[in-house]
């Protein structure tokens, strides 16, 4: 199964409107969803320490997102694996958008053995449904806790390792420390005040430029798709598809 390396700094870390609204409801609905970071596995059929090199992206963060197919409505969803069970803790919560419902979140916790006497483990499950019950499919993050949390003011994410990301062909960058001009300034020794050259920087497209582009080869269906891609938390209801 192929992954998905997101560079240092970079986090997939969508909100619970996000992951319903879009990731989930365009996977039940057979849509097009705009970047992978999301694999498809029956991780009820799996003890959860197998999980992590299931998922598409490689992260050292204890956090891994899953597409789960369920059983028809009728049939008992079955959580049992052949090292332990999942079992529900705490009540479902809600996802609201504009104060409606539109989701829930069942947290599961993994236990070792068999029910109902098998020993607790800290592997935890969110597992997100939408609010109609028959829809095909649940959308799974799975965490481990083991070992204490990040202390205040600690930073999210995994720590990082430089050996992580060093190529076989590693080489100096071809980018050099610009020198002043004679009489001129030194952006990094003389005047730190100064407005530094960006000319020999690369350049990243505006997002309206992004956007016409891609709009232009698309239906009004990837006109949603490509606005959802660029709204964010301030107004949640642009989610709707």
């Amino acid at each position: 199964m192929g992954k998905n390396s997101l560079p240092p700094g970079f986090r997939f870390h969508p909100t619970d409107v996000e992951l319903v609204m879009y990731y989930l409801k365009r996977k039940v609905m057979g849509k097009k969803i705009s970047f992978s970071a999301i694999a498809e596995v029956d991780i009820y059929k799996y003890a959860p320490w197998g999980l992590p090199d299931l998922s598409c992206l490689k992260t050292g963060d204890l956090k891994w997102f899953f597409y789960c197919p369920v059983e028809k409505k009728g049939t008992r969803f079955n959580r049992a694996t052949t090292d332990g069970y999942w079992k529900t803790t705490g009540r479902d919560r809600l996802v609201k958008q504009n104060r409606e419902a539109v989701g829930s979140i069942k947290t599961l916790v993994f236990h070792r053995g068999k029910a109902p006497r098998g020993e607790r483990t800290d592997w935890l499950i969110h597992e997100y449904r939408l609010k109609e019950k028959d829809d095909g499919y649940v959308l799974c993050v799975l965490f481990n806790k083991d070992g204490k949390g990040p202390k205040n003011g600690a930073q999210y994410g995994a720590p990082f390792k430089e050996d992580d990301w060093t190529d076989d062909d590693d080489s100096p960058s071809p980018v050099s420390v610009p020198e002043a001009a004679d009489g001129g300034t030194s952006y990094f020794t003389d005047d730190l005040s100064a407005d530094p050259t960006t000319s020999d920087c690369p350049q990243i497209p505006p997002v309206a430029d992004a956007m016409v582009e891609e709009i232009s080869c698309g239906d009004d269906e990837e006109f949603s798709l490509m606005v959802t891609s660029f709204v964010d938390d301030v107004n949640p209801s642009q989610y709707s598809l």
